[in-house]
């Protein structure tokens, strides 16, 4: 009777065991969704503008996140250099961002793949600056993010890339995530993109694993031709 009771408090203790370790799993893992329509338009040869607007959901899906809305502008500076910048706003279900961001961006292509390495360095301000916890505390972060695109059919690529974060808040530098993304993009018309993509980010400082599934629309305008001016016909009597 006494080995019954005794087997029976090891099974409660492993079954406790393991209940806690799938509910700390499930707190340590979020799965999230991202969409988003963005409109881009070549200014010039070397100078191009982009709007976009994206939603987020978190939280197992069940809650939305915020809205992202960015302004960015890439310009060629030589053959396979550019630079890049931008701002962005954001709502959030705990306070609003403004975020800028400068960096520079090399591509180049080995065989069929298309490579792209870019260094981005970014300051985002929560409520502007102004919310009583974060009163004129601007958050410093570096990204680096090299990814790697080839075409598999016609009209469309398989896109992978990786990118850490690394983050500095008051004297505190720390590698705050890095964001694994597996993808397709494909050429709806010469003008429209639909890209759809899983993202696996594991972050530091709480540790967190987030699963992001994403679904994107890209449209890029069409380029303005210019008109040709009409040859002047000469009248053959001021000959």
């Amino acid at each position: 009777m006494m080995m019954k009771i005794s087997c029976l408090k090891y099974k409660f203790l492993i079954a406790f065991i393991c209940v806690l370790g799938i509910s700390q799993a499930q707190n340590n893992t979020d799965f999230r969704a991202w969409s988003s329509f963005e409109i881009s338009s070549s200014l010039t040869k070397k100078l191009s503008l982009s709007l976009k607007t994206q939603a987020r959901y978190f939280n197992q899906l069940t809650q939305l996140n915020g809205v992202f809305y960015s302004l960015d502008a890439n310009r060629k500076i030589k053959k396979k250099w550019s630079l890049e910048g931008g701002v962005r706003f954001n709502t959030s279900n705990k306070w609003n961002a403004f975020r800028m961001r400068i960096g520079v961006v090399k591509k180049l292509k080995i065989n069929k793949i298309e490579f792209s390495i870019r260094g981005l360095y970014q300051v985002q301000l929560n409520e502007f600056g102004f919310h009583e916890n974060y009163r004129n505390i601007p958050i410093f972060s570096a990204r680096f993010k090299i990814q790697a695109e080839r075409k598999l059919i016609k009209h469309l690529k398989i896109k992978l890339f990786s990118e850490p974060l690394w983050r500095k808040e008051g004297a505190e530098v720390y590698l705050r995530r890095i964001r694994n993304s597996i993808g397709l993009s494909y050429e709806l018309n010469k003008n429209l993109n639909a890209d759809i993509s899983y993202l696996f980010q594991p972050q530091f400082y709480p540790s967190k694993i987030v699963n992001i599934f994403s679904f994107a629309l890209s449209y890029e305008l069409p380029k303005m031709n210019k008109k040709k001016g009409k040859k002047k016909v000469e009248d053959p009597q001021l000959k």
